[in-house]
């Protein structure tokens, strides 16, 4: 479970050996959510707003490395 970016109390991380549509997870404070790489959909999880909303607008800047590493790994 590589962190491939940490921002104050939140990080982004991506399983190598997860299954199914291109995601990436969010983490917080013990808390996640997984969310689509093409869509920033959130499928599942709940955490802090704030870090949810910082998190998916680092996310929408760098869409292509988060797709780039699922293709890479997966």
């Amino acid at each position: 479970m590589p962190t491939l970016y940490r921002f104050r109390n939140w990080r982004i991380t991506m399983y190598f050996d997860d299954h199914g549509l291109p995601h990436f997870h969010i983490a917080c404070n013990g808390r996640e959510v997984v969310v689509l790489i093409e869509t920033l959909q959130v499928l599942e999880g709940e955490i802090d707003k704030r870090a949810l909303i910082e998190a998916l607008a680092w996310a929408a800047e760098n869409q292509p490395l988060l797709h780039k590493t699922w293709v890479d790994f997966h």
